[in-house]
């Protein structure tokens, strides 16, 4: 698969990760460079992530996604 490089400044944006599992964290550990403006929404979260939110003071709701979480975000 080829990839599409592209700039987009994330420090004044809201980001919704959904799910807690270690594609999650991946993307977490790469955004928490860019911005701590991050909100996770999962069941369940591996032992790193819980330490990433609570070290980055992130928000999480420990929940399944709900249609419309999606709005105001980005």
């Amino acid at each position: 698969m080829a990839y599409f490089p592209a700039f987009i400044k994330l420090d004044e944006q809201n980001i919704l990760i959904v799910g807690g599992g270690n594609v999650a964290l991946e993307k977490l550990g790469h955004l928490l460079d860019f911005t701590d403006n991050i909100k996770i929404i999962a069941l369940d979260i591996n032992d790193e992530m819980k330490i990433l939110i609570n070290k980055n003071n992130l928000s999480f709701e420990q929940r399944k996604y709900i249609k419309g979480d999606i709005k105001n975000i980005a």
